[in-house]
């Protein structure tokens, strides 16, 4: 598609998506800052064709990837939040199952409802009670997913153990023995998938069955709660289980067979200050960058998702490890030169990102110059430009604050850029 043509395309778009679409993704695990899906959507359908490798180096929770498998594309992702990959992992994994086999797609939801009510306890098993459609999914998943289930759990996953110490302070001990009780079942199973979807599940729920249910700023602030109520395990699951499903029944997925040939999705959990070059190791040929960086000094992504950290087993020096690599983290706004770090960390990044896109589009949104962040865009504006990329398109978009979960935040408005190499 010619050039002008999809600058036509891309302004006659509603950028504030004041009118909500049907059939696009939504995620069910929380997390802090994640845009509409709409966003990505519109990039995607504008920027690239069925196929094209998409790469997402600033993932979060998934959104732009979870659209890409929708709409037919390749993705991959990266990103230092180990949670935010295991969300992009099971998701987007469960979306490409959909589209590749709903009848797998329906039989790995019927064992999870099995196993929740403590009727089945053969999910996954290689024995001769295993539904062969469950079989089936695991060779799928297999094939589309990079790294393998067992090896991305040997990444996500340390030392899971529930009824411990870090989580006493925030749950009620009855709620926490339920927990710990389900997750050591769970950690029975034979397929590292399945696993990896109840670490899954119990990190979109451990939030919500905490007793400080203020906001995820109170967890981050370590905040903890006076008073604790007790929460029944199973239930939470099973409520969640059957949103998570009818709002999986209702994507709509336009992905054909022949997505999955081979990859369909990779995720690494990578740190962008790292020294480790991706590029030494990686050859993967992407069409187009469609991002979100972290905003300067507005969102502590780590520290909010610290209860699902300790479930996972990770320790307090961990974490803090994470934290201290974490771009423009909220707690870092105490330096008088946060933004101006944010900005350079944010451009660095960006330059080596680039470089594993030889001709075609980046897209990256960040928040409106009227929200003195201004600083990042145009350290990376600069970047790109040195790096042989044009400004292609602008454009500034409202943020709905009653369908995002940035009414923390004072920032209302984002700006999306989008810039080109021939």
């Amino acid at each position: 598609m010619k050039k002008s043509t999809i600058a036509s395309q891309l302004k006659l778009i509603d950028w504030d998506f004041s009118v909500a679409q049907k059939g696009v993704t939504t995620l069910p695990h929380w997390y802090p800052g994640t845009f509409t899906s709409q966003v990505p959507s519109a990039l995607i359908q504008s920027l690239t064709r069925h196929g094209d490798v998409i790469f997402d180096p600033f993932s979060g929770v998934g959104t732009t990837a979870a659209e890409a498998i929708r709409l037919g594309r390749r993705v991959w992702v990266t990103d230092l939040n180990p949670i935010g990959a295991l969300s992009s992992y099971v998701f987007c994994g469960l979306l490409a199952l959909k589209a590749c086999s709903e009848k797998d797609f329906e039989a790995f939801f019927k064992n999870v409802v099995d196993f929740i009510d403590e009727s089945s306890q053969s999910i996954f098993c290689k024995d001769e009670a295993i539904d062969e459609h469950a079989l089936d999914m695991q060779q799928y998943l297999d094939g589309m997913l990079s790294p393998s289930s067992r090896r991305f759990e040997e990444v996500v996953v340390k030392r899971p153990q529930l009824n411990n110490e870090a989580l006493e302070s925030w749950i009620h001990k009855s709620s926490l023995l339920e927990l710990d009780e389900f997750l050591k079942k769970a950690l029975t199973l034979q397929s590292p998938f399945a696993r990896l979807f109840f670490h899954y599940m119990i990190s979109s729920n451990i939030r919500s069955m905490s007793s400080q249910v203020k906001s995820w700023g109170h967890i981050a602030d370590n905040v903890k709660p006076k008073a604790f109520t007790y929460k029944h395990v199973r239930s939470y699951f099973k409520k969640w289980v059957v949103r998570f499903l009818g709002s999986l029944r209702k994507t709509e997925v336009r992905a054909n067979n022949n997505l999955f040939d081979g990859m369909v999705l990779r995720v690494d959990v990578y740190d962008w200050s790292s020294s480790d070059d991706l590029l030494s190791y990686y050859d993967i040929p992407v069409s187009a960058i469609i991002t979100s960086p972290p905003y300067g000094d507005a969102i502590d992504y780590l520290y909010s998702q610290k209860l699902s950290f300790y479930s996972l087993g990770y320790t307090e020096e961990e974490i803090k490890i994470l934290v201290s690599r974490e771009i423009g983290a909220r707690r870092k706004r105490f330096n008088k030169d946060s933004r101006r770090v944010w900005a350079e960390e944010l451009a660095s990044a960006v330059e080596r990102q680039a470089k594993f896109i030889e001709t075609g589009f980046i897209a990256a949104i960040l928040p409106h110059k009227n929200h003195g962040r201004e600083i990042g865009l145009n350290l990376m504006r600069e970047q790109l430009e040195l790096s042989g990329w044009s400004a292609f398109f602008e454009v500034d978009r409202s943020i709905s604050q009653k369908r995002t979960r940035q009414s923390w935040t004072s920032i209302k408005q984002e700006t999306i850029s989008i810039f080109y190499k021939g």
